[in-house]
């Protein structure tokens, strides 16, 4: 009864229920609860036929499900039922609950899923999957770029590194500038890009601070450079 999975129409987000957060819960526990095949349950020594798209239904064990008090339950059970959604058919013991128009939107034409919707299905399922797979392989690959060039260049602001990185001077004077530069322009860029966590920007085509700062760093010396070659 817990296997397999239900459709829910996007028409749902411009319904009267949609509003109603207890509502909303209620009817998809109905959803969830109805039988995706006929078959025969008992209620105690009485054997009932249940056909698809009805389930049995009891307000005190419904209560207990959905923590809710019964009464709250069985008023919007009734709701349902006068919106059209639900069909309650009672006795003194139990109800037998019919969603309207479940063969419309759980089943096929047919009445039953068919081989190719089946196989539709598993596509997009693997498909998904490989996109996930994918796209957590590309952030993954793009973490470790950053990671790898943050250890090749990375550097005290106040002290400097010696190989590629600013000078003690540098440290002290241009990097907190760049570092802001770097941190408005990375702002702007995630804003456009529609992007809210670092870790989901591709670093293979986006330079990293460390990156950044050592290329500005380059160009300030050379016009540093060509400045002093002209004053001579």
């Amino acid at each position: 009864m817990l296997d397999g999975w239900i459709k829910v129409h996007r028409s749902l987000l411009n319904h009267t229920t949609f509003t109603n957060p207890k509502l909303l819960k209620v009817w998809v526990w109905c959803l969830l609860k109805a039988r995706h095949k006929s078959g025969y349950a008992y209620i105690g020594r009485q054997k009932i036929f249940i056909k698809e798209g009805q389930f049995i239904f009891g307000r005190l064990r419904a209560a207990e499900k959905l923590n809710m008090p019964p009464s709250t339950v069985w008023d919007y059970m009734k709701i349902l039922g006068s919106d059209r959604s639900i069909d309650i058919s009672s006795n003194s013991r139990f109800s037998i609950i019919t969603i309207i128009n479940w063969h419309f939107y759980q089943l096929s034409s047919t009445g039953v899923s068919t081989k190719n919707e089946k196989q539709m299905d598993t596509n997009k399922n693997v498909k998904n999957d490989n996109n996930i797979y994918i796209n957590n392989q590309h952030k993954q690959q793009s973490r470790d770029r950053k990671s790898q060039y943050q250890k090749k260049y990375e550097f005290d602001p106040y002290v400097g590194n010696k190989s590629s990185g600013p000078t003690e001077e540098e440290g002290r004077t241009i990097v907190p500038q760049l570092k802001e530069e770097y941190q408005e322009k990375l702002a702007k860029y995630m804003k456009e890009q529609g992007i809210r966590n670092e870790d989901d920007i591709d670093w293979t085509k986006k330079p990293t601070e460390t990156d950044y700062i050592n290329e500005r760093l380059r160009e300030i010396r050379k016009k540093i450079n060509n400045t002093k070659v002209e004053a001579i």
